[in-house]
């Protein structure tokens, strides 16, 4: 399994490193909104008939509510994959990554060894809200949350864009989901929006 991923991240989220040779994911606790360029895989190994996690991250940076932050994908001639996270309008905080090989080089060449492999030919983009270790209703964050992505494409007309849809949670207490999606030759827009339920008395 294979994720390029914009990250972010409030609580304790993954967002760190050990970098080469294994690339072991760090989780870290946060206070206040922070993002980072990610690059999170799984690896079946076969000695201990287990899946393990690795990850190789960019640098975490702040942010704060009101800033937008964009995401870039670049896919060099030599076929390599470069991540890019930022605030618009702040150089000084971007993240990158840049990923050379499929699960950075660790499984065998005759396994994997290249972007340009048949097997990596088709990316699919999505969003999620992970929210773990909630127990009750009340728990879920009380205010709405609605996210605009805008997908753009430097060669128009070069996807055929499909319409996003979206789940209702099963969890109580979940809040309700709707998404929406526009498009033109060259990009397409998104809106992601989560209604909380205002019914769950909250203490505070």
């Amino acid at each position: 399994m294979n994720q390029f991923v914009p990250q972010l991240m409030l609580g304790e989220p993954l967002d760190g490193s050990s970098g080469p040779p294994l690339y072991l994911p760090k989780w870290e606790k946060r206070a206040s909104w922070c993002f980072g360029a990610q690059y999170f895989f799984e690896i079946f190994n076969s000695t201990s008939n287990e899946t393990e996690a690795h990850a190789a991250t960019g640098e975490t940076y702040p942010c704060e509510p009101g800033e937008v932050l964009y995401t870039k994908y670049t896919l060099s001639e030599n076929w390599v994959w470069t991540l890019e996270m930022g605030v618009k309008g702040d150089p000084a905080r971007t993240s990158i990554i840049r990923i050379e090989k499929p699960f950075m080089g660790l499984l065998p060449p005759e396994q994997t060894q290249s972007w340009k492999e048949h097997s990596y030919s088709e990316a699919i983009a999505n969003t999620c809200w992970e929210i773990y270790d909630l127990n009750e209703a009340d728990e879920y964050p009380g205010t709405d949350m609605e996210y605009h992505i805008t997908i753009a494409t430097d060669f128009p007309g070069s996807f055929a864009w499909q319409d996003w849809g979206t789940e209702q949670p099963e969890c109580p207490g979940h809040p309700n989901v709707t998404i929406k999606s526009n498009s033109t030759a060259k990009e397409q827009q998104i809106t992601w929006a989560l209604r909380a339920h205002h019914d769950h008395k909250r203490d505070g």
